[in-house]
């Protein structure tokens, strides 16, 4: 799923890039996350530094129960979301850098005009 979105989605154009520079973890949990009585249905971690030696990913995105229930095209705007997550810089040494990109308000602007506010809601 997440090559289909690298490959779709205009705005995940540097991970198409640097596709083979990065390595991009996913899992499915079987628990149920929230976060202020709100469901979350996945999120994008940045490994960190000291974790490095033992998992051999720069990201990882984790798919909770929830997202399970959605349709398979809700699932893949939720993976387009997470990727966009994904942040990569390269530096004047021409080594890359890795961080979390923010939401830009509460979502990305992109997906709330293309699929709406509430775009997990049935």
């Amino acid at each position: 799923m997440a090559g289909k979105c690298i490959k779709k989605y205009p705005l995940l154009e540097n991970l198409k890039e640097y596709y083979k520079d990065i390595k991009i973890g996913f899992q499915w949990a079987d628990k149920r996350k929230t976060e202020y009585e709100r469901i979350i249905f996945g999120d994008c971690e940045k490994v960190k530094p000291k974790l490095k030696q033992f998992i051999d990913y720069d990201f990882v995105i984790t798919f909770y129960d929830d997202a399970n229930y959605l349709s398979k095209q809700k699932q893949e705007i939720l993976m387009y979301h997470e990727l966009r997550h994904v942040g990569i810089k390269e530096q004047n040494n021409g080594e890359l850098s890795f961080y979390i990109v923010p939401h830009d308000v509460e979502d990305f602007s992109d997906i709330i005009e293309n699929y709406g506010i509430g775009w997990t809601n049935d």
